[in-house]
């Protein structure tokens, strides 16, 4: 999605150019509506550079830029995120 949107530079004629081919590889047409509603809100919390990075990103920078648009969308998420990682951060040995 977030490569559409570089290309377009809008949401709107991103979501369709999305739902038009099927770039989200989903079965059916409401699932594929479905998925963007929920990805398209989460994307648009990340900056104008973050968003570009994604559209350029490996596959495991993908998924650390969508985690983090997904912590930015959902509170529940950022503060269980907040506590498991500082819990785990803390315990982890400091290279030197």
């Amino acid at each position: 999605m977030a490569e559409t949107f570089v290309q377009t530079g809008s949401w709107d004629l991103a979501k369709a150019k999305i739902l038009a081919t099927n770039a989200l590889q989903c079965r059916s047409a409401s699932s594929a509506l479905r998925l963007e509603r929920e990805l398209r809100p989460r994307l648009k919390t990340l900056t104008h550079d973050q968003i570009h990075f994604a559209a350029a990103a490996t596959t495991d920078d993908r998924t650390a830029i969508a985690w983090l648009a997904a912590c930015k969308r959902t509170r529940f998420l950022f503060d269980f995120a907040v506590e498991s990682l500082r819990e785990k951060l803390a315990a982890t040995p400091k290279l030197t």
